[in-house]
């Protein structure tokens, strides 16, 4: 008997032992509009998010990505506009207007597919901070890279 136990608990050593599969951590890379464009041009699947510095909601899902990346194999690539003046802003607003709806209603993250924006997200609700990770999941596209 104590032969049986001692190969099955070498078996199951051996089983989860050989195994490599390490979850990813997640990240928001920052990009530039050109380079978003760029994705797009290529027929990337891939999460954009548009941000401002001066936005407080972009701000809460920051801080609330920066709690919660690292649970999730996604890379969100993150388009800040320059709002240092409205000049910038609004010249970033209509150049992101060339390819997205309402990029200038931050924050705004849109799930793009093979180069087609499919569906977006906008506003950061406070009262259920993680409804973006809900959403992500719900088109099942939490392994974007």
């Amino acid at each position: 008997m104590k032969k049986f136990i001692l190969s099955v608990f070498c078996c199951m050593l051996l089983l989860t032992g050989c195994s490599n599969k390490v979850q990813e951590k997640g990240k928001v890379q920052q990009i530039g509009i050109e380079d978003a464009f760029s994705k797009m041009d290529k027929k990337e699947t891939f999460l954009l998010m548009i941000t401002r510095d001066k936005c407080y909601y972009c701000q809460l899902i920051h801080k609330m990505l920066d709690d919660t990346i690292e649970d999730h194999p996604t890379t969100i690539y993150n388009v800040k506009m320059d709002d240092s003046t409205t000049e910038n802003l609004y010249a970033d607003n209509d150049l992101l207007k060339t390819r997205l709806e309402k990029p200038g209603t931050t924050p705004h993250v849109y799930y793009i597919k093979d180069g087609v924006v499919k569906d977006d997200i906008t506003g950061f609700d406070e009262e259920n901070p993680l409804e973006f990770w809900e959403w992500v999941k719900k088109h099942n596209i939490e392994n974007l890279k």
